[in-house]
């Protein structure tokens, strides 16, 4: 195996096992050890593609938002329908989280972690915004088609957002457990489209 492939498998071993270790004890209570250990590894080893275990940590989550949001800007550049964009992105949600759950788990342990005097995640932030301005526009395109019948779009957005990111929580209470199917993301589109297409009479 060439040597830059080696580097590759133990430096991604490195990242499973701090997965499994941060999940397990958080950030702060993990230890350089304890995640060499579980990798098989030893702490130069890890020193060497690494700054330390918050670097590794770092890169867990930087990782994991690079390629949630470049899935998402190939569904928001894709030729389709602002409703077929819906299930796109439903589509993004639900293999994201099935693809890696032990990596949606320290994901969803970084969004809910106590911060105390931390400063906040402004990446995460920041992608958070992006994301909840894209599905805006989706919605507020929707109904300009006429496929849909929004009122309050910013409202609609946070409902839409609210089922997707618990159906990733579920996920991520229980990794070997498999929550999320190919048809999980259509069924949770139509359920948002029923709950918006009702008009209320007064």
């Amino acid at each position: 195996m060439p040597r830059g492939d080696r580097s590759l498998e133990t430096r991604d071993a490195l990242l499973r096992a701090g997965a499994r270790v941060f999940v397990a004890r958080g950030l702060h209570g993990a230890t350089v050890r304890q995640i060499v250990d579980a990798a098989g590894l030893t702490i130069p080893v890890l020193y060497y593609h690494f700054e330390g275990k918050e670097d590794l940590y770092a890169v867990l989550i930087g990782e994991a938002r690079a390629r949630f949001r470049q899935r998402m800007s190939e569904v928001l550049a894709a030729e389709s329908t602002p409703l077929d964009k819906l299930y796109e992105i439903a589509a993004v949600y639900v293999s994201f989280g099935r693809e890696d759950p032990l990596r949606l788990r320290v994901l969803c342990n970084e969004l809910f972690r106590p911060r105390g005097e931390e400063e906040p995640d402004h990446e995460m932030v920041h992608l958070n915004q992006w994301t909840n301005e894209c599905i805006e526009k989706v919605l507020a395109a929707a109904t300009r088609s006429g496929a849909v019948s929004i009122s309050d779009v910013s409202h609609a957005r946070r409902m839409f957002m609210a089922l997707l990111t618990g159906i990733l929580v579920e996920q991520a209470r229980d990794p070997a457990k498999p929550v999320l199917d190919q048809q999980l993301s259509e069924r949770a589109v139509r359920t948002f489209l029923e709950g918006v297409e009702v008009k209320r009479t007064e």
